[in-house]
């Protein structure tokens, strides 16, 4: 291999936007050639290059956790496959989640070789998620499954098209077990995908020659290793952990479990530690390693390096640790994991977000800090229906306005509102006109009040929508949601958002006569009679007079709302984004009569709620927010206020021991705030709210059990890196 100092950074652009290229136009061709509306609107797919040794080259990014499902499937090649029998026009496809390990069974993998001449160079991948892979419910997300075999059609690695030919016997088996035979057709958009791929690298190989194009890849990659490594080592070294919640209630009884990331921060690298995870579940909760670690990356690229080539360099620094086998996050070969992306995958996301987080605002380089953001909800309460329509079709639905989530706050601006998942990059909510594809009535689609998390910056609001029947006189609905109970936590000294949820109104209007009310039907109409079921249900009836009004979780703020400019917080009370009892208690903003603050009254009501937070009056008068800052700073050996310099030190080092400390009952501090949040029967779980002793100040939110005191989960300068670590 030529030195680095060999190389024409020109040239080595050049051709890495090639590859990029590559990988777009297959990305085209996948969503032109699909037809499903996850593939054309929601853009739940992505197409990626990796090397012959299984890494990341080009990456079109429309869902990071999908380069994890590469380097799996590839190196499940590597492992399993005689490689001497590969040929071009080749294509091999693989579910199976222990195996090949992709997000889930319904992103099936399809991988294809590249060849420069009779020599394997590198595999071009696709994945898409299929809306029916069999099992007992359709729509890829097995919410009543106790094990693998409940999940529908899963298979290793399998050789589906020869010489270009497809398998007949592979299309009989697969179409013998779905109820949608036009699901076939995503995997034929994978497979004309990567010979786009395969296409175009060979235009490039012509150009510039197979050995030269696998020399730049390498130093592409060794480039983004390089800034991978200096943004990491700006963070100070250290010991950060985080947890979350994974909720389940879909086999009629109610869990709630606990789950950890601690990430270790040694010099210009990262060891992400996922031991710490509750035992196997007996449901589609558990995760795959790409739904383990696939949200995690997503999070990493995007708060450290948005600017960075996405490839194998980026993944370098990283080390993983694994919990042991049998548990959720490391589940068995016959656990089921149809929705462990969704839910257990996603709250590892979530604590890793918190854990990074607090070491973002506490880098003593401005820049870095400036990448602090609130937690978007990174949930959707999906709802699946599948029935017969009027004319004797069948028919399966999947509502994607649950898409509509709010996003975290950002340094720089509200979290975005209705913004879909942080980590899906590409997704984006579908147009309410899609609904003339529906067997569906829609009567509103908003924004819900309260929903965002307050703050400085406000997190992004989630939908509120309501829809009934039309078409179809009756159909089964599947549904699952994991943020009901347990909102996301705020790191950066905002507020957590709302949490997702589900309402049945029965025996209403038929949808067939009402369809003349248009505006006239609002929200306030669905407010008497309300059934919640459970936030995973399995082929629940449903019947052209049940209506069902679903809304999405908020993003988290960022900074204390106190902090808020006034003149935002009443254009956001005349825009209904919050009520006027939040204005008060929470921004302690002040409204005139003419509907403008009051800024005189508005600094006095402001002094009370911090004294209110501290039981007495504060010591020390916070430094006004101009721009965000991070709430907490390293000064010397310790920890301080970042708004009035007051030391947060302790006897044994954790700077919350130090805080001015509060906590409610969860759903109570909720409702207080304005969230929607479902009461947890399981566990007593409180809201704890830590202030600056000296100023008043929100430093940060949290949620513990209630005999637990608040952790130390900031341990500057400690760096034990475990025995059993692996590459990413």
């Amino acid at each position: 291999m030529s030195t680095a100092s060999a190389f024409d950074p020109i040239l080595t652009k050049v051709i890495h936007r090639r590859l990029e290229a590559a990988c777009e136009e297959a990305a085209i061709t996948l969503n032109r050639t699909s037809g499903s509306p996850i593939v054309t609107e929601a853009n739940d797919f992505s197409t990626s290059l990796l090397s012959t040794d299984a890494e990341i080259i080009a990456f079109t990014s429309y869902l990071p956790p999908h380069f994890v499902s590469g380097v799996n499937a590839v190196r499940e090649i590597n492992a399993t496959l005689d490689l001497s029998t590969v040929r071009p026009g080749d294509h091999f496809a693989a579910n199976d989640p222990y195996t090949t390990q992709p997000l889930h069974g319904a992103d099936p993998s399809i991988i294809t070789p590249v060849f420069a001449g009779d020599e394997l160079v590198a595999w071009a991948y696709a994945s898409v998620h299929v809306l029916d892979i069999g099992g007992l419910t359709p729509g890829g997300w097995i919410a009543g499954a106790y094990d693998r075999y409940g999940e529908g059609f899963l298979f290793p690695l399998t050789r589906i098209v020869r010489d270009g030919v497809w398998d007949e016997q592979f299309v009989k088996f697969y179409l013998a077990n779905v109820r949608m035979p036009e699901s076939l057709n995503d995997l034929r958009s994978c497979v004309a995908a990567n010979n786009t791929t395969v296409a175009r690298l060979k235009e490039v190989f012509e150009r510039y020659g197979a050995k030269t194009v696998k020399e730049y890849c390498e130093h592409s990659i060794t480039l983004s290793e390089q800034h991978a490594r200096r943004r990491i080592s700006e963070l100070p070294d250290g010991t950060y952990t985080a947890h979350d919640w994974v909720e389940y209630d879909g086999h009629g009884v109610e869990t709630l479990s606990r789950l950890s990331v601690k990430l270790i921060i040694h010099g210009d690298e990262m060891v992400i530690d996922t031991s710490d995870s509750p035992p196997e579940a007996n449901s589609f909760i558990n995760s795959t390693r790409a739904a383990l670690l696939g949200w995690v990356l997503g999070d990493f690229i995007r708060t450290l390096m948005p600017d960075l080539p996405i490839n194998a360099g980026v993944t370098r620094p990283l080390k993983v640790v694994r919990s042991a086998p049998g548990t959720m996050l490391n589940p068995s070969i016959n656990a089921a994991t149809s929705g462990g992306h969704m839910e257990s995958g996603t709250k590892v996301l979530r604590a890793f977000h918190c854990a990074l987080h607090k070491a973002v605002g506490l880098s003593s380089d401005p820049d870095v800090r400036y990448r602090s953001a609130g937690l978007g909800a990174n949930v959707a309460p999906h709802n699946v229906v599948f029935g017969v329509s009027d004319e004797g079709a069948p028919v399966m639905w999947v509502s994607f306005d649950s898409l509509g989530t709010g996003l975290g706050a950002q340094a720089n601006t509200d979290g975005r509102d209705c913004g879909c998942y942080e980590d899906l990059t590409g997704a984006r909510m579908l147009d309410i006109e899609l609904e003339e594809t529906a067997p569906t009535l829609h009567y509103f689609r908003r924004l819900l009040p309260n929903s965002g998390g307050h703050g400085y910056r406000r997190g992004g609001m989630g939908i509120d929508t309501a829809w009934s029947l039309l078409g179809m006189q009756a159909a089964q609905i599947t549904m699952f949601s994991n943020v009901t109970r347990v909102p996301s936590c705020a790191p950066g000294g905002g507020y957590p958002g709302s949490g997702t949820g589900n309402l049945f109104f029965s025996d209403g209007i038929e949808a067939g006569s009402i369809t003349d009310l248009g505006a006239r039907f609002i929200a306030e109409d669905l407010t008497e009679g309300s059934t919640p079921p459970s936030s995973h249900a399995t082929n629940l009836p449903l019947g052209v007079k049940d209506i069902v009004r679903t809304y999405g979780a908020g993003g988290s703020g960022l900074g204390d709302p106190l902090f808020r400019e006034s003149w935002r917080v009443a254009l956001d009370l005349d825009n209904a984004m919050i009520t006027a009892d939040v204005v008060d208690q929470v921004y302690g903003v002040v409204i005139g009569p003419d509907g403008e603050a009051d800024e005189d009254a508005t600094v006095a009501r402001r002094r009370e709620l911090r004294a209110e937070r501290l039981g007495s009056q504060p010591r020390r008068e916070p430094a006004p927010m101009e721009e965000y800052r991070s709430p907490l700073r390293i000064e010397g050996a310790g920890i301080c206020c970042n708004h009035c310099d007051e030391s947060l030190a302790s006897d044994d080092g954790n700077w919350k021991t130090g805080a001015s400390s509060r906590s409610w009952p969860l759903a109570e501090r909720a409702a207080y705030l304005g969230a929607k949040v479902r009461r947890t029967t399981v566990r007593d779980i409180r809201t704890w709210e830590h202030c600056c002793p000296a100023c008043g100040s929100l430093l940060e939110v949290e949620y513990l059990e209630a005999e637990e005191q608040p952790p130390h989960d900031i341990r500057l300068g400690v760096v034990e890196i475990p025995d059993a670590i692996e590459p990413f």
